[in-house]
């Protein structure tokens, strides 16, 4: 049976999540994410009905009138919850970006990172919080995902792998590009193919995290001309998504240019 602070806390969170779900600043997953991680399925319409019946004594004592009100309350806010999440439950994140990628490819031959709008960032970022799951971290349960578009119009998925002789993990960004070389390989003139974009994603992390250093200097490999763009978030709910260049992130930074330069 669900006690009165746990319904008052599961009223909070869902009137909090219909705020942002109304504002469209929250992806589906994350909300998704966000009811598993509160438990927030069970507080629903049959639920309510079954505990706030006639008779029925809520936590040892009769339910009083502003107890009744707050269950009102509750049904409706669930009841709006699952109404708005509805439509996305065939919510294909990959698939959508896809189309995009291609009636640009269909368009203009190449992905820039130009053509890395709003939309394109948050598709691509909803597709690395779906590789957080796939992540290996048993050591630091520190999970992250990531996804790269290529000037290909292609998208790579990654997850960090650890390892228990720790200096052999591999980052998401790295196992996420390293995915885009085994499958494009590089360019006819043996140039590296570029990226256009770049998500980055940690699951139990307040704050959004930066790409490590070995992780910079891999990203500049394939970097468009310096002006990739990547994206940094978290699946935390009210964290804004963090759109950055590895020009800001690696400033005179060291790459394939400057072994051109010295032939």
């Amino acid at each position: 049976m669900i006690n009165i602070n746990e319904r008052n806390s599961m009223i909070n969170n869902k009137t909090k999540l219909l705020e942002n779900i109304k504002k469209k600043e929250l992806s589906p997953l994350i909300i998704k994410k966000s009811i598993d991680k509160h438990n927030l399925s069970k507080f629903n319409l049959p639920n309510l009905q079954a505990y706030y019946s006639t008779n029925v004594k809520f936590t040892g004592e009769n339910m009083t009138r502003r107890e009744f009100l707050a269950a009102v309350e509750g049904i409706a806010v669930s009841s709006t919850i699952d109404s708005a999440i509805k439509p996305e439950v065939n919510y294909n994140p990959e698939k959508e970006l896809q189309a995009i990628l291609d009636k640009k490819i269909k368009t203009v031959g190449k992905i820039t990172p130009d053509m890395i709008d709003d939309k394109v960032a948050r598709l691509l970022f909803d597709i690395s919080i779906k590789q957080t799951d796939k992540s290996y971290a048993p050591y630091s349960n520190y999970h992250v995902g990531a996804a790269v578009i290529s000037e290909n119009g292609k998208i790579y998925k990654g997850c960090n792998v650890e390892n228990s002789s720790y200096g052999l993990t591999v980052c998401a960004e790295r196992v996420a590009l390293f995915n885009m070389v085994a499958n494009e390989g590089h360019n006819k003139d043996g140039s590296a193919v570029q990226i256009a974009g770049l998500a980055i994603v940690v699951k139990e992390a307040p704050e959004p995290a930066s790409p490590c250093g070995a992780c910079r200097q891999v990203i500049e490999e394939f970097n468009n001309e310096e002006n990739a763009k990547i994206i940094l978030g978290t699946v935390i709910p009210d964290t804004p998504l963090q759109i950055e260049t590895l020009k800001n992130l690696l400033p005179k930074s060291f790459g394939p240019k400057d072994l051109k330069n010295a032939k």
